[in-house]
């Protein structure tokens, strides 16, 4: 045992000044156990430097090592401080059977210095035999800092913690020990690692007694198989392919940010599960400046989760990036944040992908005030899900009364071309009550191969009747496919009302062989204006293109207005969807239209039109066409309606080469027609078939 004691003064070693509280065996036997290290003052610093150190060990060449002793720093006033190179190391290492690695405790009321490759390490290493556990590190300094400064020379530009259990023979091996680093406003510049060969590794706690800031700080959570040297100074370790990462958390008093390339790192590579991640502050937390988390699977493992709980709001930016993946069989961990407000923007994003048969990670934003997505620099998704294997794509879920999208933000679930899971797609789930896309933005679930799609569904957010969703120009919402595989299915779905504007699209498509999915909006009261355009369509010109998608509209009352248009179309080989419109009471088409549409270069059929109110109007331009300027036939409109009204409105089925559509009016009660309306059936030159007949029927004509 050692104890050094300053009253009123500090404590220095310095130019490979060291104290050794070892107990060794050099042969045939078992050594004992290290001895505690006490350095204690008042007022003072405790200062090592230009590599000085202290060790408490228990080491056996040819037995059993025991226990590493403890190493403990307290100063009341003083600051503690390794530099150059200098370190702690509390140890049992052995060729055979090795104990536990010591506890190491620095307690001050100011601040803590790890500087320039200096290292406090708790470990036990056994070279042949079974290892034990890795001691616990606590770096206490809640009214100061704990720093570290960056090294310009070659090797590790960080000061390290470590704590960390090793069996090279691959036998049984204990747990990492757990860090904890308690600060009040900074911890920067610094790698900690929890770390073990077979076992659990520890868990890392950072608490935050103010406003905190982590910049430049490396966390990792692994496992390790090879150490260089172990019976002399410096330990390295090489990152291995089994054993379950230790947990990390991160708590706050104040607001909390991630600064200057700071990473948190939970990932397994071996049959064990990663730790999660969890982050927690009472006020503000931001990722900026290239920081990271990172939850990864290389193997059957499943990868940690990570959760961020803010009490006022999260903020990614700066290029910051938080990702969940998975490489082979294991599942990806899923990303959840909580918070009142959530933002990304300057290129940041959100990702959980798998690229293995392993499933894909969630995605989960909870912002009870409202969600901000902003991309300025490209068009890279800011949240996205995807698989470009056998894995199955995650979900994306949104829970807010406010979602804007702006400039060049994507939200995407993707099945790449590689894509070979047959189930389902990744799904995105909006539950927003208010919706805002402005820019060239969008919502895409999408399959690039034989991958189906996954669903697209819009609602309002909790117990909110209404739904209202803004769209700019070259803004969009769709579900599609350009390969093989299937599109998703597009729901939108309200209570009481539904209110789509804006000069952007809703869309379900098909550009390759796989059919598109269904569209289907459901609501009391349905407005749809201001040029948005509800669209099902098919562009492939192979000749098992997909078919488009049909598109279904329940609502109590229905309102189309000034340039809003509701279309199935085919632009090739494929069939277009069908529309059918279930509106209990009204529907106004005022300027607005209802189109089923194949184009000039297009071989497939059009779609049918149903439509069926207890009152129709049809005014301001309004129309209600199906309109086949391809080689396929033309589609036919239904409408069964009490009473239908046409102020300058029309009913049209034309052809310009194949069969012309019927028009069938089934009516209750009137017809009128007035300012130039009109209902017509016409077939083009190049038709060579006839004309689509008008039927209108009443009860006693």
């Amino acid at each position: 045992m050692i104890t050094l004691t300053a009253s009123n003064g500090s404590i220095f070693l310095n130019n490979g000044s060291f104290l050794r509280s070892n107990s060794t065996s050099y042969l045939n036997g078992d050594s004992g156990n290290g001895g505690a290290i006490t350095l204690t003052t008042s007022i003072g610093n405790i200062f090592l430097n230009n590599g000085s150190f202290l060790r408490s060990e228990s080491l056996s060449y040819y037995g059993n090592s025991q226990y590493g002793g403890t190493i403990t720093f307290t100063t009341s006033n003083g600051n503690i401080s390794l530099d150059n190179g200098s370190y702690l190391r509390s140890a049992s290492l052995s060729r055979f059977d090795s104990g536990n690695g010591g506890k190491i405790a620095f307690s001050t009321n100011r601040d803590i210095f790890l500087n320039n490759r200096s290292s406090v390490q708790s470990f036990s290493f056994s070279e042949s035999a079974n290892s034990g556990n890795g001691g616990a590190i606590a770096l206490f300094a809640p009214t100061g800092n704990i720093t570290g400064t960056i090294a310009s020379s070659v090797g590790s530009s960080l000061s390290s913690v470590q704590s960390f259990s090793i069996s090279n023979a691959g036998l049984s091996t204990g747990a990492g020990g757990n860090i904890n680093l308690d600060a009040k406003n900074q911890i920067s510049n610094l790698e900690l690692l929890t770390l073990s060969s077979g076992g659990q590794a520890g868990i890392v706690r950072i608490n935050g007694f103010s406003d905190l800031t982590l910049s430049n700080l490396q966390v990792i959570t692994s496992k390790t198989v090879n150490v260089s040297n172990p019976f002399g100074g410096t330990v390295a370790f090489q990152l291995g392919t089994t054993a379950q990462s230790g947990d990390v958390f991160v708590t706050g008093a104040g607001n909390l940010t991630f600064d200057n390339a700071t990473t948190l790192n939970a990932t397994t590579q071996g049959t064990d599960p990663a730790g999660n991640i969890t982050i927690t502050s009472p006020s503000w937390v931001t990722f900026q400046n290239n920081s990271r988390i990172l939850s990864n699977t290389t193997s059957t493992g499943r990868a940690g989760s990570a959760t961020v709980t803010a009490g006022q709001g999260i903020t990614l930016q700066n290029n910051s990036q938080i990702t969940a993946q998975t490489t082979s069989t294991g599942q990806a961990g899923d990303i959840t944040f909580n918070a009142p407000r959530f933002t990304i923007t300057d290129g940041s994003a959100v990702s959980a992908e798998t690229s293995g048969a392993g499933q894909g990670g969630n995605i989960t934003l909870n912002a009870p005030t409202a969600v901000n997505l902003v991309r300025v620099s490209n068009d890279s998704p800011v949240l996205s899900v995807q698989t470009s294997g056998a894995g199955q794509a995650g979900n994306i879920l949104i829970n807010t009364p406010s979602l804007t999208l702006a400039d060049q933000a994507r939200i995407t679930a993707t099945a790449t071309a590689t894509a070979t899971n047959l189930q389902s797609g990744g799904s995105i789930t909006l539950n927003a009550s208010q919706m805002n896309l402005a820019g060239t933005v969008g919502v895409f679930a999408e399959t690039q191969g034989q991958s189906p799609a996954g669903t697209l569904r819009l609602n309002p957010y909790q117990a909110d009747p209404s739904l209202q969703v803004t769209l700019t120009p070259g803004s969009q919402i769709s579900a599609s496919t350009s390969g093989s595989g299937n599109g998703g299915d597009f729901f939108i779905t309200a209570p009481q009302s539904i209110f789509l504007s804006g000069a952007g699209k809703l869309a379900v498509e098909t550009t390759g062989t796989g059919n598109a999915g269904k569209f289907e909006i459901t609501t009391q009261d349905l407005t749809l204006t201001d040029g948005i355009e509800v669209s099902a369509s098919t562009y492939s010109q192979a000749p098992n293109a997909g078919r488009a998608g049909d598109i279904t509209l329940t609502s109590t009352n229905f309102t189309l207005s000034n340039g809003a248009a509701v279309r199935t179309n085919t632009f090739g080989a494929g069939d277009a969807g069908n529309i059918k419109v279930n509106a209990s009471n009204t529907i106004d088409l005022n300027n607005g239209s209802i189109e089923a549409i194949t184009t000039a270069n297009s071989t497939g059929n059009g779609g049918n039109i149903d439509i069926d109110p207890i009152d129709t109007q049809i005014r301001n331009g309004g129309k209600v066409a199906v309109d086949s300027q391809g080689t396929g036939t033309g589609g036919n409109i239904r409408v069964v309606s009490g009473n239908l009204t046409l102020n300058n409105g029309s009913i049209s089925a034309i052809t310009r080469s194949s069969d012309g559509g019927n028009i069938t009016l089934s009516l209750q009660e009137w017809l009128r027609m007035n300012n130039g309306s009109y209902i017509s059936t016409e077939a083009g030159t190049a038709s060579s078939g006839g004309m689509g007949a008008i039927l209108i029927s009443k009860p006693g004509l």
